[in-house]
C-alpha cells in the first residue's frame, strides 16, 4: 500500500467535496478534476463528541457537510489585495485602504497585515477603531502566513 498523493489545486475547474459519517466520526475528501482525473486536494476527519454520537444518520451526514464546508471555505474566500502607492507613509496607506479596498468591497470585519510602521501607526489604528475593524498582524519573527493549506 502506498501513501495517498495530494495534488495542488488548479486555478480552473470546480471542486468536489465528498463527506461521510459513521457512528464515531466524520470525514471528507476535497478533490478536483485535473487532466481528466479526479485528484485529491485535501482530506480530513474528526471524531464525534458524546452528544453528536446520538444524532441520527441524516444529522451526522449534515454535520459532516457543514463542518467541512466551514473548514475548507476560508481557503477559497481569502486573497491578497495589492495596490500601487507613491510612498509608504501611514496617511497614504490608510487613504488607499479606505478609498480602494473599503470603497470597493465594503468594510471588513478584520484586517491582517505585517508589523510595518504604516500599519502600526496612530492614524491606521484610529481608522480601524472608527470602522470597528479588528486589526491582526503577522509575528515579527515569522514572515510566512499564519495558516497553511490543510494536508
Amino acid at each position: 500500500m502506498t501513501a495517498p498523493i495530494v495534488a495542488y489545486p488548479a486555478d480552473h475547474g470546480g471542486y468536489i467535496l465528498d463527506t461521510d459519517a459513521c457512528d464515531t466520526g466524520i470525514g471528507a475528501v476535497l478533490s478536483q478534476i485535473q487532466e481528466g482525473q479526479e485528484k485529491v486536494i485535501a482530506y480530513g476527519s474528526r471524531t464525534l463528541n458524546k452528544a453528536e454520537r446520538n444524532y441520527c444518520v441524516t444529522d451526522k451526514e449534515l454535520l459532516a457537510l457543514r463542518y467541512f464546508i466551514e473548514y475548507y471555505g476560508p481557503f477559497f474566500s481569502k486573497w491578497a489585495e495589492v495596490y500601487p502607492i507613491p510612498d509608504q507613509t501611514a496617511e497614504t496607506c490608510a487613504q488607499k485602504i479606505l478609498d480602494e479596498f473599503i470603497g470597493r468591497f465594503g468594510c471588513p470585519e478584520s484586517l491582517h497585515s505585517d508589523q510595518g510602521g504604516s500599519f502600526e501607526s496612530e492614524i491606521f489604528q484610529q481608522l480601524c477603531q472608527m470602522l470597528e475593524v479588528k486589526k491582526t498582524r503577522t509575528s515579527a519573527h515569522c514572515w510566512q502566513p499564519q495558516r497553511k493549506w490543510p494536508m
